[in-house]
């Protein structure tokens, strides 16, 4: 598997001496980074040179944005041929007037507040139902509750599909990926890190856009400044950086060049740490910013969140807050960790073996499989009873949870 070339190698996790530099530092459990693969158990997750061969290619497949988000109705635009690439005949639209005529329609959980009315079904056409934000942020900002009776009764027994970060979607979808090198091991991959590092000073950096979120990590980061320094950048911050806008959707998409230079050397340059916390805490809940967008910087990441990020991340390649008791735990590991050059760099070792890739790549995968099991609709045949139930509280179990870990010790 892709990670056992790592796992057994000399670079693999074994910071058990850190733990216990300072035996007041605790930990809810020893959690060693066992998982065989990086990537999300989906057998949508194919790449676009090895899908599977299309079961009929008679006539070509329409399939319609009917509420697409911001970034999909940009690429869209910017690339019409974005479906060129995938083994069936597929064609990508946002003409809702073409309705009738599409073989699936694609709704976006979150916009759907916005939408008065919705056509009727059309017998043989696949419905599928899009979740990019959190089951918090949807029930709590987009207010889900108050439109059950306007819109979700009408999707009773319609939606076929579901596609989303969820990794028991039909379609899964995560904010980027990584791959295993394909000419091998880059043994010189390290050698900016280490560059880097030499003007580092500072211990922490926190890009913040949500100023309060149902994560609460702004109460979380507050008790981390009990201890350590905590440099907070964007909108919720007094502190701006000169030629540092707010990047695009398609620069984080690698779909433009970035104008954010700024932004991404003062984590290169000055921070050794940067907090990546979610704005929510909900099953499998993972966005750019715990992804390629981090691990692009010579910067070790600092994650809290509802997910297991071993399913997601290299092995050794994260801090994850969940696993220390408590803050002060945590702040302390980060200030010892902080002060031993040579354990930092072990938390870079993945780069030598992984690349990590831009969301685009996993959107595209997605929707090239959407497209080939449109030629076979009957093999993938379902209904979704109670599509509330199931984006709010997944086999009886509720998708988000309320923070249970803001207390210093």
């Amino acid at each position: 598997m892709v990670g056992e070339k790592y796992k057994n190698s000399e670079h693999a996790r074994d910071d058990t001496d850190l733990y216990h530099i300072d035996n007041t530092i605790t930990r809810k459990s020893d959690v060693d980074i066992d998982d065989d693969t990086i990537t999300s158990k989906s057998d949508v997750k194919i790449s676009a040179h090895a899908q599977s061969p299309c079961p009929n290619s008679k006539k070509e497949k329409v399939i319609l944005l009917y509420t697409p988000k911001r970034w999909e109705d940009e690429i869209i635009r910017i690339f019409p041929d974005f479906m060129s690439d995938c083994s069936c005949r597929c064609q990508l639209i946002l003409d809702r007037t073409k309705f009738e005529e599409s073989d699936a329609v694609i709704f976006v959980i979150d916009l759907m507040p916005k939408v008065t009315t919705i056509p009727k079904k059309r017998n043989g056409q696949v419905w599928i139902f899009s979740q990019f934000e959190s089951a918090d942020y949807i029930a709590k900002e987009v207010k889900l509750k108050i439109m059950d009776k306007r819109v979700m009764d009408k999707f009773k027994r319609a939606v076929n599909w579901t596609m989303g970060y969820r990794r028991d979607s039909d379609f899964v979808f995560v904010h980027g990926d990584f791959s295993t090198r394909s000419g091998g091991p880059d043994e010189h991959i390290l050698d900016k890190v280490r560059e880097d590092y030499k003007s580092k000073s500072e211990t922490a950096a926190w890009f913040v856009s949500h100023c309060k979120t149902m994560s609460k990590r702004e109460d979380y980061v507050e008790l981390m400044r009990k201890d350590i320094k905590v440099d907070e950048y964007g909108a919720c911050a007094n502190r701006k950086l000169p030629n540092c806008p707010q990047y695009h959707i398609l620069e984080s998409w690698g779909l433009r060049p970035s104008s954010s230079g700024a932004c991404s050397n003062v984590l290169d340059e000055k921070h050794k740490f940067y907090l990546s916390f979610e704005n929510s805490l909900c099953r499998d809940y993972v966005t750019e910013k715990s992804l390629h967008h981090v691990m692009r910087h010579s910067v070790i990441p600092v994650m809290r969140s509802g997910a297991n990020h071993t399913i997601f991340n290299p092995p050794h390649s994260f801090i994850d807050a969940s696993e220390f008791s408590s803050v002060r735990d945590l702040t302390l590991f980060l200030k010892i960790l902080g002060s031993k050059p040579k354990e930092m760099f072990k938390y870079f070792e993945w780069k030598k073996f992984y690349t990590s890739e831009y969301p685009i790549k996993n959107w595209q995968r997605s929707m090239c499989e959407i497209c080939r099991r449109l030629y076979e609709p009957e093999k993938y045949s379902r209904l979704y009873e109670d599509l509330h139930k199931w984006i709010m509280k997944p086999n009886d179990e509720d998708a988000c949870y309320f923070p249970k870990d803001l207390f210093w010790k």
